[in-house]
């Protein structure tokens, strides 16, 4: 059966006192048991996202943050700057678009070499339903911004909603079936390290 939407879990470190390095772990734990055959994480502790999905995705959680001139000019495309001046939270505007444009680059697959000024972030792209490539903005805790980007399907209204309580593993609601990984928390970390992985 091939799914919609991806799904995503919020993790919180905080739930079971894990350092950054439990937090890689935990979600490098649940990547390897899903489903389904492509995934995608992303950190900035003390949250991750996981995503799967049956095609491509990529996934990105940011927390906002003061965002100076130099940020804007090396993440806005022209697009971009055209709306920025009419934006209310202009840090978190930018934010939102540095996390569009990362989750968007792990699924073409460049997540490390692409300019993000190239790239016109989905919050732009507004909600044409024959486009390839579709994205959405992941419930996250307050403070930051997530987002996923998957290839095919057809979403069904919001696509990721309710991401739960802040402080516990959330699954959002996508009106598809069970995720198949249980929503826990992790074991506490043992003493061996694991090497970081890219974010």
């Amino acid at each position: 059966m091939t799914r919609r939407v991806p799904r995503v879990l919020v993790l919180d470190a905080r739930t079971s006192s894990l350092d950054p390095a439990g937090l890689r772990r935990w979600a490098r734990e649940l990547s390897a048991r899903c489903p389904a055959g492509c995934w995608s994480r992303s950190y900035r502790y003390p949250l991750a996202l996981v995503a799967w999905h049956d095609r491509e995705v990529g996934v990105d959680i940011e927390r906002v943050g003061y965002c100076d001139q130099a940020f804007a000019d090396l993440v806005c495309s022209p697009e971009e700057w055209a709306v920025l001046d009419q934006v209310g939270e202009r840090d978190h505007f930018l934010t939102s678009l540095w996390s569009s444009k990362e989750a968007l680059a792990k699924l073409l697959g460049d997540p490390v070499g692409y300019v993000p000024r190239e790239l016109v972030s989905p919050l732009l792209w507004g909600d044409d339903p024959r486009r390839a490539i579709r994205a959405s903005a992941v419930p996250v805790p307050a403070g930051h911004v997530g987002w996923v980007c998957w290839r095919g399907g057809e979403p069904t209204g919001s696509p990721l909603e309710g991401a739960g309580d802040e402080g516990r593993v959330s699954t959002p609601s996508t009106g598809t079936e069970p995720l198949g990984v249980p929503a826990t928390s992790p074991r506490r970390p043992d003493s061996r390290g694991a090497p970081a992985g890219r974010r």
